[in-house]
């Protein structure tokens, strides 16, 4: 089965409300600024909440808990006229340098393009 959609579907479809508090983190966000070249098969969030994985119409979902004090560093965007929370950048980069410290996740410096980093219009 194939989960890859276009990003502005999959950011579309979370809308932060399957799972409150939530935002798009981790791999999904910086897949979205550029800043991870490949396609995501899935949106991962952060929330204050207990961890959970759900799916949705053939999307999957991973939530990931965080503690209270680094929820933070995410904004409103606006993608196609639906409003979606998401970390901002840098945010999205330390919330997965945190997975990769836990050794959750492995890092491949080559994958990450940091120049993408800057702030985009949307």
């Amino acid at each position: 089965m194939d989960f890859s959609l276009s990003k502005e579907r999959l950011f579309n479809k979370s809308k932060n409300r399957l799972y409150q508090p939530s935002y798009i983190s981790f791999e999904s966000a910086l897949s979205f600024y550029g800043i991870l070249p490949e396609t995501i098969y899935q949106i991962t969030s952060a929330t204050t909440k207990k961890t959970k994985t759900f799916q949705v119409e053939n999307l999957k979902f991973f939530i990931l808990r965080l503690k209270k004090i680094v929820f933070l560093g995410y904004s409103l965007k606006k993608i196609r006229g639906e409003n979606v929370l998401m970390a901002e950048p840098e945010k999205a980069l330390a919330d997965f340098l945190y997975l990769v410290a836990l050794g959750k996740r492995k890092l491949i410096y080559e994958r990450i393009k940091l120049k993408k980093s800057k702030k985009q219009n949307f």
